[in-house]
């Protein structure tokens, strides 16, 4: 070959180098999204459960936004555009209000090695755009931003917070019009002019949120009647359940002022029975953190139940006096480090993420309130 002819192709070889390189492929983002949706065949405003799965696909170990904080459900209806109405549907999250749920000091990001692979529970309901019958085509977008996490003091953050965006295709839901039963639970939650009612709007005979809205779903246990043997009925006592056992640990007592009623409910039975009529309900799996919570409730009825046994033997003055409040105090504090090591151990054993920083939040929760009552103690006997 003539120096000439050599001299044009490696002209033509660099030329291709320099072409294939400006056409390389994007870099593959190094966090895989899957979705198992629980069921595709819905009623109008009723929660649809799908298990999130995510998983680092890179040889590195990836910082991420937590994808409760991150994610947002869309939702195109085949029929055409939905009419919007002034009713609240779901949220990003099964329990619909993780934002405001998670607002304490630490919102720490998740830390995923190389494989690793997590898994939480979401709702796809989503109630800007879900709100009539039709077909639905359900994407789930992840665009996280950094002020979306707060790291507890001394974490560490050698590997950066990675911010890139995610879509993942959940595939179609087909939303049916409520009949009969549904139909009249449908119609009552939460009707326009709820929030603002005025001269002439009818005030809703009951209040249920359609997100069913954990934390706050322990306010609605008293309109389960309602929704008997409606399908949302499963949904409404698995919210009313959950949130008794994880947002409504008994606090510790006043025993200055006074403290919680004496009532000792154990709300572990009362998910065990739920678990016995509904084997097939999605959550199920998270049953065990709930009823590893009802051991601090037994606690704090126990110490109830035995300061009031002192108080019929006349050793302890009714239970509106500070002293029975000190009682049982006295009586819940040590019973306390078995309850949590219950709760500790059934949390470790979940898979679902989300529930274990929940969790997290429910224990800090209970600890400054812990320190709030010990130092009270220490002003009342100084």
């Amino acid at each position: 070959m003539s120096l000439s002819r050599a001299g044009a192709a490696l002209g033509a070889c660099a030329v291709l180098l320099v072409v294939m390189a400006s056409a390389a492929p994007c870099q593959e983002p190094p966090i895989a999204l899957s979705v198992e949706v629980a069921k595709r065949d819905v009623v109008l405003w009723e929660p649809i459960f799908a298990k999130l799965h995510v998983r680092n696909t890179s040889d590195a170990p990836v910082r991420m936004v937590p994808t409760y904080e991150a994610i947002r459900v869309r939702s195109v209806r085949e029929e055409g555009p939905a009419n919007l109405d002034s009713r609240i549907g779901g949220g990003v999250t099964w329990w619909g209000i993780r934002g405001g749920s998670m607002a304490s000091p630490a919102k720490p990001s998740w830390l995923l090695e190389p494989g690793e692979e997590l898994t939480t529970w979401m709702g796809l309901l989503d109630e800007s755009e879900m709100q009539e019958p039709g077909t639905y085509r359900i994407t789930l977008e992840y665009a996280p931003r950094e002020g979306m996490v707060r790291e507890p003091p001394g974490a560490d953050l050698t590997t950066p917070l990675w911010d890139g965006t995610l879509e993942c295709d959940a595939g179609t839901v087909v939303v049916r019009a409520p009949v009969g039963p549904d139909l009249v639970v449908a119609d009552h939650v939460l009707p326009p002019g709820w929030n603002h009612p005025g001269p002439g709007s009818i005030a809703p005979r009951w209040h249920i949120r359609l997100g069913w809205c954990y934390p706050e779903s322990h306010v609605n246990g008293k309109y389960v009647g309602d929704v008997a043997g409606t399908a949302y009925e499963p949904y409404l006592r698995w919210y009313v359940l959950w949130s008794k056992c994880l947002w409504h640990v008994p606090i510790p007592p006043n025993p200055l002022k006074g403290g919680p009623g004496p009532e000792a409910g154990y709300p572990a039975a009362a998910v065990r029975q739920f678990v016995a009529e509904y084997p097939d309900f999605p959550l199920n799996e998270l049953a065990d953190v709930a009823i590893a919570y009802g051991a601090l409730h037994q606690a704090y009825a126990d110490s109830v139940r035995e300061a009031d046994r002192l108080v019929d033997e006349k050793k302890l003055p009714w239970h509106g006096s500070s002293q029975y409040w000190r009682k049982v105090w006295s009586l819940w504090k040590p019973r306390l480090p078995e309850a949590w090591a219950t709760v500790d151990a059934a949390v470790a054993k979940c898979q679902d993420r989300a529930v274990k920083d929940e969790s997290a939040f429910v224990r800090w929760r209970f600890d400054v309130a812990l320190a709030y009552r010990e130092k009270e103690q220490q002003l009342g006997t100084e």
